[in-house]
């Protein structure tokens, strides 16, 4: 729909990855290309066939709303953040590391170049969390206050935090934070 933006071709891999990220758990396919892709691989599994679409659930997808950042979140000026976000979504592979769009120093590591790869600086692993998704509030309890999460929700700037740093635009256009006080029991 935009001229300026190139476009993916398909990419059945990196399709499953960007619809991970996103949360989405089922695909309806409709074109005969995307159902044999799909029913070629095994993370996908078919559940119901009614012609002309077929429906897939997603394997490997944690499911959850809120997840531990696995490597050091990036700090990028918010100027431009659009491209450069659609930058950081086209790169194959998926970057471990969200790029975040905020001038606190607090944030992550500042961005070396926004045309390369950022370091991918890898966290702690072993971070529990949990989560209550309700219409306008998500409650999260971690086992690592201080540890950066995801929150897989469209970042908007009503949006507060309570207990936490952020939240923070990402890319492609998430929440992450920082819990400060809100934990849960070992």
């Amino acid at each position: 729909p935009f001229r300026e933006i190139d476009y993916a071709r398909f990419d059945p891999e990196a399709a499953l990855d960007h619809l991970r990220l996103f949360n989405v758990s089922e695909v309806v396919a409709l074109s005969p290309q995307l159902t044999s892709a799909l029913q070629g691989r095994e993370d996908v599994t078919l559940v119901e066939q009614i012609p002309p679409y077929s429906l897939f659930q997603l394997e490997g997808g944690s499911g959850r709303y809120v997840e531990p950042v696995r490597a050091v979140p990036v700090r990028s000026p918010r100027t431009g953040w659009r491209d450069k976000a659609l930058r950081w979504f086209t790169r194959r592979p998926l970057p471990e590391a969200p790029l975040v769009f905020t001038d606190d120093v607090r944030v992550g590591t500042a961005e070396p170049d926004p045309w390369l790869a950022a370091p991918e600086v890898p966290l702690a692993p072993e971070v529990r969390t949990e989560e209550e998704v309700e219409a306008e509030t998500i409650t999260i309890h971690t086992s690592r206050p201080g540890h950066p999460l995801l929150v897989k929700v469209a970042w908007h700037p009503r949006w507060r935090a309570e207990g936490a740093l952020g939240p923070y635009l990402a890319a492609p256009a998430l929440m992450p934070k920082r819990t400060i006080d809100n934990t849960m029991p070992r």
